[in-house]
């Protein structure tokens, strides 16, 4: 029935764990909004009755907001359903003549991967850069013009810093392990995943530089729109609202305090751990670790009921727990692998006990 329909929706949205996973939960107050905004009559922004002007005011002031503390100007963003189609559009947008050679790493969203499958099928070429032990990849090399890549700020998986930009040509640049990372000096395309700084989901944010003339709609055109204007309003405003209490409520002093406390922990109980890049540049928020001799199927289990939720394989497709094709092309094992995300409201005892669950595995 529809009630023990609603019953059972609302029993699976139920907190009962202390979250480490990727993916931060909707905070209190994007929560409230969501309630709010959903239940509004949102006009069509096109039309010009004044319900409509309105929404196209708020549009506005969100796009403002959200463009601000991208680092981009409002007029470059544009909003899609989902940080995979921002990527694809992204990319696909720079690779419309099969003369550009395609370039994208090993260590990137798998996205990259399928746009240059799809790239060589139409005759295009493409080069696969790979990481070293470090996670980093050398793009200083690509020099040529006729060139796009795929450029990855922050590996999502293990919170590697990318050291390198292309010298030249395109750049698409993947913004999506957090907001807080900086643009490259040359970009021409970026996205961003609101799921990254407590958004929802079913949402992704596409900037298109306004100095480029590289990108071209890949899709149908649409009048003149860059790409189609149909989005979620409410999950665009849940998105702004997200970010911008991401922004006041940062502490990257905590996190630092935080991690350096569980990694201590961890290690004087478990000196076998792994941490992957961790001798490289990289944001304390993301920890991609691996205990020899432990399933990591049965590892999460285990760690649920001791109260903590985390992640484990791929952060592309986490539910289906597939191999790490970051850990893969850094020479790591994929065997033991996890996933830890650190956020503000977590508390130095809350890391400390996940470092000794995670110790007392076998």
């Amino acid at each position: 029935s529809h009630n023990s329909l609603r019953a059972r929706i609302v029993l699976r949205v139920v907190m009962v764990t202390r979250d480490f996973q990727s993916d931060t939960p909707l905070s209190e107050k994007t929560l409230a909004l969501l309630s709010e905004i959903f239940g509004r009559n949102w006009a069509s922004p096109e039309k010009l009755h004044h319900n409509s002007r309105q929404v196209a005011i708020h549009l506005a002031t969100a796009k403002e907001s959200v463009a601000q503390m991208l680092s981009i100007d409002p007029t470059e963003l544009e909003i899609v359903g989902g940080a995979s189609t921002a990527l694809s559009l992204g990319i696909s947008g720079l690779l419309t003549d099969t003369a550009i050679h395609f370039y994208f790493g090993a260590t990137d969203r798998r996205t990259s991967g399928a746009a240059a499958t799809l790239f060589e099928k139409r005759g295009g070429r493409t080069t696969r850069l790979e990481s070293g032990s470090d996670g980093q990849i050398n793009y200083s090399t690509i020099t040529k013009s006729a060139v796009v890549t795929a450029w990855q700020s922050v590996n999502r998986e293990t919170g590697v810093i990318q050291q390198s930009a292309p010298a030249s040509g395109s750049i698409c640049a993947d913004m999506t392990c957090e907001p807080y990372a900086e643009l490259p000096t040359q970009w021409d395309t970026a996205i961003w995943e609101p799921a990254s700084w407590g958004g929802p989901r079913g949402i992704g944010f596409l900037a298109i530089n306004k100095s480029s003339t590289a990108w071209r709609n890949p899709g149908a055109q649409i009048a003149d729109y860059r790409s189609a204007p149909d989005f979620s309003v409410p999950l665009f405003i849940a998105s702004a609202v997200a970010l911008e209490e991401s922004f006041t409520t940062r502490d990257d002093a905590q996190i630092a305090g935080n991690y350096q406390h569980f990694v201590t922990v961890l290690k004087s109980l478990r000196p076998d751990v792994i941490i992957a890049g961790e001798t490289s540049p990289r944001t304390l928020r993301k920890i991609s670790l691996i205990l020899p001799g432990i399933e990591a199927e049965e590892a999460l289990r285990s760690l649920e009921k001791s109260g903590f939720l985390v992640d484990s394989g791929s952060a592309c497709i986490t539910p289906e727990l597939h191999p790490s094709n970051v850990l893969k092309a850094m020479g790591l094992s994929q065997a033991g692998n996890l996933r830890v995300t650190l956020r503000e409201n977590q508390s130095r005892q809350d890391c400390e006990e996940l470092a000794k669950a995670l110790a007392a595995l076998s």
